[in-house]
């Protein structure tokens, strides 16, 4: 399995330590139809984004950058990853047959709610550890460090998981630098972002365009 199959992704970051327990490899898919209101991350929106990859190359280099990193484990975001849940099975099927997940947990992000999301993916969600799962309702703050709205829930689908998962963490946002674009990783709490981007003209670093206002 693998071969032949493309995954559309929008980027790849390391360490990631906003998006789970420990230090973290961070895959963005690209293309989400859900479309929730105040998303922050509608740059992976487009289906006519991103770049495709075949998995067969992918698999070695996320392979290598976990092990570069000394990384513990690997964030599947978007985007909408249940949208392009045949690659994704062939994608982690691979890496867990070569050993590249071994001793390191797979946490997942969908906006599907737990059942549909049973319905959309079984075979992806047999291949991860966590899945948090629920559209994102700006409405409804978030009140644990990986939920960013209150009507999500987390699933911890094996023993690995509910071990790392177990100790609450403190909600962070992580902020670097891509190609000439501001990048952050991480959940943010209702007006965070707009917060930011006025505390940094204060500086006087001016945004030509943010994601959580297109």
């Amino acid at each position: 399995m693998g071969v032949g199959h493309r995954l559309k992704i929008n980027r790849i970051a390391a360490p990631v330590t906003s998006l789970g327990p420990g230090r973290r490899l961070g895959l963005w898919v690209q293309g989400c139809t859900i479309g929730c209101a105040g998303c922050a991350s509608t740059d992976t929106w487009e289906a006519a984004g991103g770049v495709v990859r075949p998995v067969e190359q992918l698999v070695p280099e996320l392979a290598d950058r976990l092990d570069q990193h000394e990384l513990s484990g690997l964030t599947i975001s978007g985007g909408e990853p249940l949208q392009q849940a045949t690659s994704l099975t062939a994608l982690l099927t691979r890496m867990r047959r070569i050993g590249a997940l071994e001793s390191r947990d797979v946490l997942l992000f969908t906006g599907y709610a737990w059942s549909r999301a049973q319905r959309i993916g079984p075979r992806v969600l047999d291949l991860v550890d966590a899945v948090v799962s629920g559209p994102y309702v700006a409405s409804r703050p978030g009140d644990g460090n990986l939920l960013a709205s209150g009507n999500q829930e987390m699933t911890l689908l094996t023993d690995l998981a509910r071990t790392r998962f177990a100790r609450p963490d403190t909600r962070r946002i992580q902020v670097g630098q891509s190609s000439g674009n501001l990048v952050m990783a991480g959940l943010p709490d209702a007006g965070d972002l707009d917060r930011f981007r006025l505390l940094m003209a204060k500086r006087g670093i001016e945004f030509g365009s943010a994601s959580w206002e297109a």
